[in-house]
């Protein structure tokens, strides 16, 4: 580039060696910046474990995976062996693109919950996400009581791929018994639960089926029956903690209500429907669910949708579901 104004060229010329050091400090300033970021990126990931040290393709760790972070005993050292010796076989299969094989190492509750019992959806919204490249992987014991759970951190393969990158992956991984064979539920998911607890009030019968447990929420499939004789609604949803879980010490855990429209949530008389409501429950075994409480069954929903004031609205019922 030619500068034409000799003005500029002058003040350019007497000035050159101050702007080179504002130009090098601007750099140097930007260079401290992100050597800053990544050490407090590296420690937030120390915080979480010590230290991992991958070694190979899709090879366990050299710390101590079967310490449980969270709730639980430690896993013993024989079962340690024969849960990373499962993911280890699941990851190969991942990284080799063996998508076949990987998917029948799932539950048939994975299968079904997370990805709607097609491989395609499996191969396409986990392996190629996740799997992309060769990953190499660390895992930690995380939660030890209703099965064995493991914070899964994922990372390049710097041997496969020539890369090193800080970036890492998490995903939590559970291994379940299922007659007799090894089985995964991974993407989060924990398990499924047999329940079967009932709750009646003014002609409405609420059942609850199955609970679907996540880390970080969990989904009760419920049944609703209506012999009142009027449509009803489970939730007049004029209060956001009306439906919720209560635990063993009286915390409260409220459902997701805006999660499901009318809709879903009337019930014709005479019929039954089902439905599933998502709760604020994070996976672990510190609290035990002890009741499901609906507080705002609205009796009369055609009437209900005609008035004005609806927190005056009193034909209601209320009904309270034992878990255990």
């Amino acid at each position: 580039m030619i500068i034409r104004n000799s003005n500029l060229r002058r003040f350019l010329a007497d000035n050159k060696y101050t702007l080179l050091g504002i130009i090098i400090a601007v750099i140097l300033f930007l260079c401290v910046i992100q050597l800053l970021d990544t050490l407090a990126e590296n420690e937030l990931n120390n915080r979480a474990q010590e230290n991992i040290n991958n070694v190979g393709n899709t090879t366990s760790t050299q710390y101590r995976p079967q310490e449980t972070v969270i709730s639980g005993q430690d896993v013993s050292d024989k079962e340690q062996q024969t849960n990373e010796e499962v993911i280890e076989k699941f990851i190969s299969y991942c990284n080799n693109k063996n998508i076949q094989q990987a998917y029948n190492m799932l539950t048939d509750e994975c299968k079904e919950e997370v990805f709607f019992n097609n491989i395609t959806n499996f191969q396409e919204n986990y392996v190629n996400k996740i799997f992309d490249s060769k990953k190499i992987y660390s895992m930690q014991s995380w939660v030890s009581t209703y099965a064995n759970t493991y914070r899964m951190l994922f990372s390049e393969d710097a041997l496969a791929t020539g890369q090193v990158t800080q970036n890492k992956i998490e995903d939590y991984y559970t291994i379940v018994d299922a007659n007799g064979e090894s089985k995964l539920n991974i993407s989060g998911y924990i398990g499924r639960q047999e329940i079967n607890a009932v709750g009646q009030a003014d002609n409405i019968t609420i059942q609850v089926l199955t609970k679907d447990i996540y880390k970080d929420y969990e989904i009760y499939n419920i049944k609703v029956e209506n012999n009142t004789g009027k449509t009803i609604i489970l939730d007049g949803k004029q209060n956001t903690e009306s439906v919720y879980l209560l635990s063993s010490n009286e915390q409260k855990f409220t459902a997701y209500m805006y999660e499901l429209d009318d809709t879903r949530l009337t019930v014709n008389t005479g019929l039954a429907k089902t439905m599933s409501i998502r709760f604020n429950k994070i996976y672990s075994n510190r609290t035990q669910m002890t009741k499901m409480v609906f507080e705002d069954i609205i009796k009369d929903y055609d009437t209900y949708q005609t008035v004005q004031n609806k927190e005056e609205y009193s034909n209601k019922t209320r009904i309270s579901i034992e878990l255990d």
